[in-house]
């Protein structure tokens, strides 16, 4: 439709179709994000078994399990999809799951606690539950044997639960990104509230800080009790990136493949630092009088998610989703700013305008 143009009495008018996602509009952008999504990352585990682009490829050691991985965080996003729809299109359900299980609010979020949330709880304990399921029993196999292979009778399970706490980390990262979008499909197409969904964003960032700290506790203290060993110990299994054999790492090994093996340590460091940065600008006492601090410090986080995919792959798989949304959300945005909004002004007379 062409521009149009009108004056009467002081009156101008312009108008221009102006379109954003909208609960109508929303329904193919959403369903095709996560059938591309799943389709690019259960791909990507075909080929980077490979031609592997992080520090460190589940699919290399692990493909069974890097596939269950993508396809059980898949499943339940699937599953969480269809049941808001069906919430979404039922009023009673809605003032149901809204009903307050206590009449105090909640803490820090100042929210009651709703019979949607404690599901939506529980739910997300269960997605972690099978997430153990499928990778702890193949962890603890896999670094147990090695480490006693090598001579070193303790810190397997311990480099098994650094692991494990690491595709924790994926799924969780994954729930922190899908909810950020202003224009997000879920949001219009569920009739979320931006509240609702940015205490989603919230909590499981939260979530996200307290398990990347304990990953990277884990992880320390499986380091000093190397430290503590001979030397030869520390030839066996790669400080730097214990998923591989010091021969496959370097110092073990200068070839180009080696070194980038190494970069584990470092793009995990580089993340906790982003992630403890963002923690503390979040502060409510930080946030309300630093507001432009805390916001200049949340654009890092976008560099913070493309390092964090180059230091497991797996990451990139869980990810691809809120990536995906919050790209499409930019693009709705950048056209907005080409588009003329419908707008009015009205003369009152003697040089007053509405």
């Amino acid at each position: 439709m062409p521009s149009r143009i009108g004056k009467e009495e002081g009156l101008v008018v312009h108008t221009r179709p102006w379109s954003r996602i909208t609960p109508r509009t929303c329904l193919w952008p959403l369903t095709g994000t996560l059938i591309a999504t799943f389709g690019l990352s259960i791909g990507l585990t075909f080929r980077s078994d490979h031609h592997c682009y992080a520090g460190t490829c589940g699919e290399w050691l692990f493909p069974l399990q890097a596939r269950l991985h993508v396809v059980v965080w898949y499943v339940w996003l699937s599953v969480t999809v269809t049941f808001l729809a069906i919430r979404a299109f039922h009023p009673q359900m809605q003032k149901t799951l809204a009903r307050p299980i206590f009449h105090r609010k909640l803490p820090v979020i100042k929210r009651n606690l709703t019979v949607g949330a404690c599901l939506m709880i529980s739910w997300i304990v269960a997605l972690y539950a099978v997430i153990v399921g499928v990778w702890w029993h193949r962890l603890r196999t896999y670094f147990v044997d090695r480490s006693t292979a090598g001579g070193i009778q303790h810190g397997g399970t311990t480099l098994a639960a650094v692991a494990l706490t690491g595709h924790w980390c994926d799924v969780t990262m994954g729930m922190a990104l899908i909810p950020i979008s202003r224009h997000s499909a879920l949001a219009s197409f569920f009739q979320l509230s931006v509240s609702t969904t940015l205490t989603l964003h919230m909590l499981s960032a939260y979530t996200l800080f307290i398990i990347v700290i304990i990953h990277a506790l884990l992880y320390v203290s499986w380091v000093s009790l190397i430290n503590s060993l001979a030397e030869r110990a520390k030839t066996i299994i790669p400080v730097l990136n214990p998923t591989y054999l010091y021969h496959e790492t370097w110092p073990g090994n200068d070839s180009p493949l080696g070194v980038w093996r190494a970069s584990l340590i470092f793009t995990g460091l580089f993340a906790v630092i982003v992630m403890l940065a963002i923690a503390i600008t979040t502060l409510p006492q930080l946030r309300r009088k630093h507001f432009n601090l805390f916001y200049f410090t949340h654009l890092f986080s976008i560099l913070m998610v493309i390092v964090i995919c180059l230091h497991a792959s797996t990451m990139l798989y869980c990810t691809a989703p809120g990536l995906a949304m919050w790209c499409l959300d930019w693009s709705m945005r950048l056209r907005e700013l080409k588009t003329v909004l419908p707008g009015s002004i009205s003369t009152f007379g003697k040089g007053w305008y509405m």
